[in-house]
Order: structure tokens, then C-alpha cells, then sequence
């Protein structure tokens, strides 16, 4: 199976980069394109070769792009949508966005999401359907015994520059100069925002195997952002025996906190603690296996593209060029 990756200016956080590589170790060959850089009749070329196309965008789309992508179900090649998080906040926030994505739904073969089933509950307040398909998290180190007791009280959390704030960077800001006493490893963020600070280990943007190291020296996860889906980051913190300060309601086996008060006093709650998070590892070994999990595979693999879909690609074309 040929899939075909598409998004505007991809981030190196782009959920697609996760998903790529836990399909390829199924088989499937990945590639990706910034749609919005190639000509059209570059697009056509990438959609023909494609056995399936998988767009991760998050905020508005001019008429110019949204006819650029209807042009994949016109060639019969499905255009499945993928939602993270933010994509689905800036539905709800925003009627253009919504607009965007209402239209965009039209010509997708269908949306999925390996969030929590709330982002699914979000989209069909907006008249999109989606499915909530099982996260994979196949390649997560699936452990049976971690050491009993805490070895590191560092606390661990996630900033990345461009967009400290919606990571909650005011909350950690916070929690930086009041525990001056504990040690913060921040990842993610280049602009070292917070590296002046004592207590402070500024790592920026990490690679898998740096993070390797990192997990081993902290004892805790701190996400605190304005929306989610399901960080991975998440699950690999439970996976190690680590425990999670979290404020999605929606997700098992985390400690809940919204506020910076609540998440001050979940901070003390670990400082007391002698025993890792083994609550947290059986939470993953119960729900989660270490083979690959297919589900996301035979969904993209049995997409097709209905005669209603590429009608409406077909109406959505023409009423574009000459309107």
C-alpha cells in the first residue's frame, strides 16, 4: 500500500510522522508532500501513484487548495482526514475553519482519529463524522517490571517555541519558581525560553534516542494545554512508570489538573511519593499489545472512493474555476 501524507508546512511534531512510521514496520510505504508547494499537475502525479492520501491540516484552506485536493477523489485515489487536537479547537473556534473543513468533508472518503473519543463528540457538533480508531503505540517500549521505587523527581514537560503558550508555559513558569528546590527538564523548545533559570535543563527539540536518556531522568509529565487529543507522549510516560499531570478529563490513568493551583498541588502529591507509577504500567500493558495493531492499516487500505464523493469533488471543481 502506497500512502500519500499531505500537509502545509509539516512540523516535526506532525502526528503524521508518528503514524508513517508505525505503518511502515506494517508495510506500507509513506511519503510526503506540502500540497500547497507543487504545481497541479505535480499534485496529480503524487495522487496517481497513491493508493491512499492522508491530510493533517489545522487551519483555514483558500478556494485554490481545497480544489487541489479534490482533485485526488476525482482521479478515484481516497482522501481520508486525520484529526489531532488543535485541527478540531480551531473548528470550534473559528466559522471560517469550520466552513473550510464542512466543505473539505464533502470530497474525503471518511475522517479518522486515534484521539480520544471527545474530539469525535467535537467534530459532530460541526456535521463531521468520524471514527475513533485504537492509538497505536506498537513500537512503545512495553515493559513488565519497572523499579519500585521513584529515581529521579525531575519533572518533565513539553514546549515547543512556536507555540509555548497553548503548552501551558505560564503554568510551568509558575511551578519553575515556586518548586525552586526541583529540576525541570523542558523539550521542544529551540528558543530556550526558560533556560535562565537555575532549576532549569533546556534540551530543545529532541530525537527519539536523546529522549531515551531523558525519560530516565525524570519521574513526571506536566501537559497542561488549551486543547488535546492523545499524546503519545503520554503513553510513553505511563509505559515508564512515570506519572502524568494531564487536563483532559477523557484520558485514563493520568492525574487531573486545570488550574495552576490544582496543578501545584498534583506536584506536591508526587514530591510525597516513594513508589513509581505502576498503576500507570499495568493501565498500559491491559490495553495495549506489542505487535503491530492493524486497525489503522485495513482502514486506509479498504478506502474507496463512493460516486457521491467524487461527484461532489467533480461540483466543488467546476463551481471554483468558473464562479
Amino acid at each position: 500500500m502506497n500512502v500519500l501524507y499531505i500537509e502545509k508546512k509539516m512540523s516535526k511534531a506532525s502526528p503524521l510522522i508518528s503514524l508513517s512510521q508505525d505503518l511502515i514496520k506494517l508495510g506500507a510505504k509513506v511519503s510526503f508532500i506540502d500540497f500547497s508547494e507543487l504545481s497541479t499537475k505535480e499534485l496529480i502525479s503524487h495522487f496517481l501513484k497513491a493508493d491512499v492520501v492522508v491530510l493533517q491540516h489545522y487551519g483555514k484552506l483558500g478556494d485554490y487548495d481545497k480544489r487541489q485536493l479534490a482533485i485526488a477523489p476525482l482521479l478515484g485515489t481516497p482522501l481520508i482526514r486525520n484529526w489531532a487536537g488543535t485541527d478540531v479547537l480551531n473548528v470550534i473556534k473559528s466559522d471560517i475553519v469550520k466552513r473550510d473543513a464542512q466543505v473539505i468533508n464533502k470530497f474525503v472518503s471518511f475522517n479518522v482519529t486515534d484521539s480520544h473519543k471527545g474530539l469525535v463528540e467535537e467534530l459532530s457538533t460541526a456535521n463531521i463524522l468520524c471514527d475513533s480508531l485504537p492509538k497505536i503505540i506498537y513500537n512503545l517500549n512495553l515493559q513488565a517490571n519497572i523499579p519500585k521505587h521513584i529515581s529521579s523527581r525531575t519533572i518533565l514537560a513539553y514546549l515547543p517555541a512556536e507555540r509555548r503558550n497553548f503548552y501551558g508555559a505560564q503554568i510551568i513558569k509558575g511551578l519553575i519558581e515556586k518548586f525552586h528546590d526541583v529540576k525541570f527538564s523542558i523539550i521542544g523548545d529551540d528558543e530556550h525560553y526558560f533556560s535562565h533559570f537555575e532549576n532549569v535543563i533546556s534540551h530543545g527539540w529532541v530525537t527519539s534516542t536523546e529522549m531515551e536518556s531523558i525519560w530516565d531522568n525524570v519521574g513526571i509529565l506536566i501537559r497542561i494545554t488549551e486543547h488535546d487529543g492523545t499524546p503519545r507522549m503520554i503513553y510513553e510516560a505511563l509505559s515508564r512508570g512515570k506519572y502524568v499531570i494531564h487536563n483532559n478529563k477523557n484520558l485514563e490513568a493520568i492525574w487531573y489538573a486545570g488550574t495552576q493551583n490544582e496543578v501545584e498541588q498534583q506536584v506536591e502529591r508526587f514530591l510525597a511519593l516513594q513508589n513509581t507509577n505502576t498503576e500507570g504500567l499495568e493501565f498500559i500493558n491491559k490495553h495495549f499489545e506489542s505487535k503491530p495493531n492493524t486497525v489503522h492499516f485495513s482502514y486506509l487500505s479498504n478506502a474507496k472512493v463512493s460516486f457521491k464523493t467524487r461527484l461532489a469533488s467533480v461540483k466543488f471543481i467546476l463551481q471554483s474555476l468558473f464562479s
